[in-house]
C-alpha cells in the first residue's frame, strides 16, 4: 500500500513539475491582412456563428492591411508565432473573434452571435493562423472585428480589422 502511494505521489509530482516547466512567454503576430487559401475541412460547432469552424490551408497573404472590404468571399486574419519553452510543447490557446456591434445574424439562429470562440493547440516555437472567411451574405458585416488569443485568463495577443463597404 505504501509503495503504491509513494509511486502515485511521485507520478503526481513529476506531472506537476512538467507542467511548471512549460512556459508561454508571448504570442507574436508576424503578418496580418487579406489572405487567399482554401478550406481544408469544416468541423460542426453549434456555438459558432456559421455553425462550424473551418480549417484553412494553402494560406497566402495577399495584402498587408487592417482595412478589409465588406464582400462575400473575403478571407482576412493574421499569422502568429508562439514563444516560450520548451520548444515543441503544445499549448492550448483560446481563439476569440469579437464581431462588430450588433453581431452576426445567422438566419438559422434565434439570436445574433456577438463572438466566436474555440481552442487551438499550437506548439511552442511554431505558428498558427487566426481569421475569418465571409462566405455567406449575412457574415458580411461592416465595423471593427477583433481577434484575440488567450492562454487561460491571460490575453496574449490582439488584432483589429476595419471591415468597410466600398
Amino acid at each position: 500500500m505504501r509503495a503504491a502511494l509513494a509511486a502515485l505521489l511521485l507520478f503526481v509530482s513529476a506531472a506537476a513539475a512538467s507542467a511548471q516547466d512549460t512556459r508561454l512567454d508571448r504570442v507574436d503576430i508576424d503578418e496580418f491582412g487579406i489572405y487567399s487559401g482554401t478550406t481544408e475541412s469544416a468541423v460542426p460547432d453549434p456555438s459558432a456563428a456559421a455553425g462550424k469552424i473551418e480549417r484553412a490551408e494553402k494560406l497566402r497573404l495577399v495584402a498587408s492591411t487592417r482595412s478589409v472590404p465588406a464582400e462575400k468571399g473575403v478571407r482576412f486574419g493574421f499569422h502568429f508565432k508562439v514563444a516560450g519553452a520548451p520548444p515543441g510543447t503544445v499549448v492550448p490557446l483560446r481563439m476569440v473573434t469579437i464581431f462588430p456591434m450588433g453581431g452576426l445574424r445567422n438566419p438559422a439562429a434565434a439570436q445574433p452571435q456577438r463572438q466566436n470562440e474555440y481552442v487551438l493547440g499550437v506548439a511552442i516555437g511554431a505558428g498558427g493562423y487566426g481569421g475569418y472567411l465571409m462566405s455567406e451574405d449575412w457574415e458580411v458585416v461592416p465595423g471593427i472585428w477583433t481577434f484575440q488569443i488567450w492562454s487561460g485568463d491571460r490575453k496574449m495577443s490582439e488584432q483589429h480589422f476595419m471591415v468597410m463597404k466600398k
